[in-house]
């Protein structure tokens, strides 16, 4: 079985899949934030800031998010059908995958303000 925070972060995903196609800046459905975890939300906070401050890097993990999306939506079809092992494998790699592009996003914001304070010292 899925967990739910999984299903949340997956969810979250697909709506900034979705939304970014608008071009405007990112806001989690009420919906979707009111149940999110804590880091799931930095996350996508973070990812929409990156659309503003980086938008190179916000289209890479972007892409590195959708990618993962495609992957969830063969996983969820075909869950009925293959074994458990194979199912909680899939979940299990998802869930991390999501941590790693969150980690990636996070890092990517951090070093964008840390350019950005240095400049502020040179001046």
């Amino acid at each position: 079985m899925i967990s739910k925070t999984l299903q949340v972060s997956l969810l979250l995903m697909a709506a900034v899949s979705v939304t970014s196609c608008a071009r405007k800046p990112l806001v989690a459905p009420t919906k979707v934030a009111a149940g999110m975890p804590t880091n799931q939300q930095q996350c996508r906070n973070e990812l929409s800031a990156l659309q503003t401050l980086d938008k190179s890097s916000y289209d890479l993990y972007l892409s590195q998010f959708n990618k993962i999306n495609k992957s969830y939506e063969v996983y969820i079809k075909n869950k009925p059908i293959i074994s458990k092992d194979a199912s909680d494998v899939m979940a299990a790699e998802i869930a991390n995958k999501l941590k790693v592009v969150c980690s990636r996003v996070n890092d990517a914001v951090f070093q964008n303000m840390e350019k950005r304070r240095q400049e502020i010292i040179d001046i």
